[in-house]
This record gives C-alpha cells, sequence and structure tokens, in this order.
C-alpha cells in the first residue's frame, strides 16, 4: 500500500480537527435550543391552562350576570322598582353594575335604539374573559417560539451531518493508493466542511 504524501496527511488532519470541533459546537448549540424547546413549550402548556380556568371563570359570571339580570328583570315588569334598586345594588357584580346602570338610563324598553342587553352596551368587557383571550395568545407565541427552537435544533443536527462527511473523506483520504483520489476526496471533504460552516453561520446562536 503506498504511503500518503506529509501534504495530503497535514490536510487530512487539519480539517478533521476542525470537523470534530464545529460538530462538537454544533452539539452544544442544539442541545441548548432542546432546552429553549423545552421551557418554551412548558410555558405555553401553563399559560393554556390557565388560560382556560380565566375563560371558565369568566363564563360563570356571565352567566352569574344573565340570571341576575333576568330575574332584576322580572321585579322591574312588576313595577317594583325600589326592590330593584336595592336588590341591583346588592347581588349585581361592581364590574357589570356600571353596564347595567348604562343600560337602564337608556329605557331599553321604550328605545328601540337601545341594546337589546347591558351585554351588547358599548365598552362591555369581562376582565376574566380578557385575561383568557391574553393568555391564550401568549400560549400561542410560546409554542411558536418553541416550534422555532426546535427547528434550530435539528437545523444544527443537519450541521453536524456535514462535518460527519468531513470525518469520513479526510480519513479515508490516507488510506487511498493513488494520489489523484486523495486530492478528490480531500476536495469533497473541503467542500463539506464549507457547506457544514456555511450552514452554522446562518443559524441563530443562543
Amino acid at each position: 500500500m503506498r504511503e500518503p504524501e506529509p501534504r495530503i496527511e497535514l490536510i487530512a488532519t487539519v480539517l478533521m480537527s476542525i470537523a470534530i470541533a464545529l460538530s462538537a459546537y454544533c452539539a452544544y448549540e442544539a442541545t441548548r435550543w432542546g432546552g429553549v424547546q423545552s421551557i418554551d413549550f412548558a410555558t405555553a402548556s401553563t399559560y393554556r391552562v390557565e388560560s382556560t380556568k380565566s375563560a371558565s371563570t369568566a363564563n360563570q359570571q356571565l352567566s352569574y350576570d344573565a340570571s341576575t339580570l333576568l330575574s332584576l328583570s322580572e321585579v322591574y315588569l312588576q313595577g317594583e322598582t325600589a326592590v330593584v334598586t336595592e336588590l341591583g345594588g346588592r347581588f349585581l357584580r361592581d364590574e357589570f353594575r356600571p353596564f347595567v346602570d348604562q343600560w337602564m338610563a337608556l329605557d331599553p324598553l321604550n328605545n328601540p335604539d337601545a341594546p337589546d342587553t347591558p351585554f351588547e352596551m358599548p365598552g362591555f368587557v369581562n376582565k376574566e374573559q380578557e385575561h383568557a383571550k391574553q393568555l391564550d395568545q401568549e400560549a400561542a407565541i410560546k409554542f411558536q417560539e418553541a416550534q422555532e427552537a426546535n427547528q434550530n435544533g435539528d437545523d444544527y443536527v443537519m450541521a453536524t451531518v456535514f462535518f460527519a462527511l468531513v470525518l469520513f473523506f479526510a480519513g479515508i483520504s490516507t488510506k487511498l493508493d493513488y494520489i489523484f483520489l486523495q486530492r478528490l476526496v480531500l476536495i469533497f471533504g473541503t467542500i463539506g466542511l464549507l457547506m457544514g460552516f456555511v450552514r452554522m453561520l446562518t443559524l441563530p446562536f443562543h
């Protein structure tokens, strides 16, 4: 078997050294992005749970507001306005009461332009419902960030594939008998190293 030229061995050694170093770095980045992915997925899950709780609370509050309004409306239609005022001040939730007062001021029984219910008044809002929407949006953002982190990790792993090819080509270059083949596989190794390095530079660092 023909001994490889010292220059071939030197180039192969340099290529392998660089490929090993860059592979280690890519493995480190892939691990880091894997941690980011796990944290973001966990955060998104927490936000989803909290959003569900807030949505459930909002539904309970809206149901209570609707049933209370219905009961007060029945008393009002019976002409017991004083009772309505007393009961409204006691049983209407503080968040809902201003909208009921604004709605009653529009004389909804005689004013066709008045909204059908206080829930349709301009500016009506339920804080728990809005909180649920906000948490749901934050969960969606974190979920998207987790997917991006997962993709970044996969891309770093893909970069190591190029460096693995460099190790392969550089390793066999010294085992070949013909100088032409030795140089050819070193060219392939160099190309693989450049492709992996360029791919790595396009990825975000963490």
